[in-house]
């Protein structure tokens, strides 16, 4: 199965497919984590007034503000009011060693050995996320036709079976599929014409079978629906996928928090427009990154009103990070999200923070 991007798949399906592409011009170069060696070129924060701190070699001048958002970074200006950064000098400690081993987790990279690459893929996309969609589906499925009770009788629910694991990923390869060969409509993919006759589709199911399970796709239960939750049919699924995402690679010293848009211009309450963005109308997604590119953790967001209090930049970088603190760890950000509270917290979790804006 291939794992293009459908452009023409659901919002559902086009988020699922989007959660491994990686940042990789994210990532800082590797001379950026801290070392024993500390070059002049790096920045440190300290106490007082606007005058130059000692022994530095040019004076101190405050930190400009920078953000745009003075409802979620309005709380890190306060904090550093006080604050002033500087050049520091000379040699400076290492307060927290790097104490992990980084890369593929060993039982996972012992059985992967003699596989081709792209089996690494279904290690985080597992037979186990494809059961889960099949479930919800049939539960979707039964509590439609039971609810319905004036279903017509020539409806093509009548012709329901459940489905399984086997059969969603025939719809997802299709999906993919019509992501790289374009036609006007679906069912044109079945078509007999011979300007569009094709046998790929045709040999996976029939159209009918097809819409069907298009009709019936499911993530989540609807009667367990909170009623505030945005991301209620599809949070299920990514806490599933992340869960695949943190088990099968510890990270590397040096991590990266930055935004990711994954492209929709369909109608979505919470579809965000960031204008120095390729794309720049879509999903906003918070990304932790792991060296070379590897999406270590990740999170939605829903919109700041019913997030209100979780998606200020220093709740959003605890939050992502909080499973791989305590290890000596130097997490690079921009300007968005850094502040003097957020180096001290997490600072108190044994973990550096680097600015590359600031660099």
């Amino acid at each position: 199965m291939t794992t293009i991007v459908s452009q023409t798949a659901t919002t559902n399906l086009l988020m699922m497919n989007h959660l491994i592409v990686p940042l990789q011009t994210l990532l800082p170069p590797p001379c950026l984590a801290q070392t024993a060696d500390t070059n002049d070129d790096e920045l440190s924060v300290t106490s007082g007034t606007n005058s130059p701190s000692p022994g530095s070699s040019a004076a101190s001048a405050p930190m400009p503000n920078t953000d745009t958002d003075d409802n979620l970074a309005g709380n890190a200006g306060a904090a550093s009011d006080n604050m002033i950064w500087s050049i520091p000098t000379g040699r400076q400690p290492v307060l927290f060693n790097f104490t992990k081993q980084t890369g593929t987790e060993p039982h996972l990279a012992e059985l992967l050995r003699e596989e081709p690459l792209e089996m690494f893929y279904f290690s985080l996309i597992n037979d186990s996320i494809f059961q889960y969609i099949a479930d919800q589906t049939n539960l979707y499925a039964t509590q439609v036709i039971t609810d319905e009770a004036d279903v017509k009788g020539t409806s093509r629910l009548h012709n329901w079976f459940p489905t399984d694991k086997n059969e969603i990923k025939n719809v997802f390869g299709l999906l993919s599929y019509m992501g790289i060969v374009k036609m006007p409509n679906i069912q044109a993919y079945w078509s007999r014409e011979a300007m569009y006759k094709n046998s790929m589709a045709s040999k996976v199911m029939t159209r009918n079978r097809f819409e069907l399970l298009l009709r019936m796709l499911h993530f989540a239960d609807n009667q367990d629906n909170p009623g505030n939750d945005r991301l209620h049919k599809i949070q299920p699924l990514i806490d599933k996928i992340v869960h695949n995402f943190k088990t099968s690679y510890e990270p590397s010293e040096t991590c990266c928090i930055d935004e990711s848009l994954i492209p929709f211009r369909g109608r979505l309450i919470m579809r965000q427009y960031i204008r120095n963005k390729r794309h720049k109308y879509g999903i906003k997604v918070f990304k932790l990154c792991s060296k070379g590119g590897y999406t270590y953790n990740l999170k939605i967001y829903a919109g700041k009103n019913l997030d209100q209090g979780h998606t200020t930049p220093t709740s959003v970088v605890m939050s992502l990070f909080e499973s791989i603190l305590d290890s000596g760890r130097t997490l690079v950000t921009n300007n968005w999200y850094t502040s003097v509270d957020l180096a001290k917290r997490l600072m108190d979790r044994q973990t550096y923070v680097f600015d590359r804006h600031i660099a």
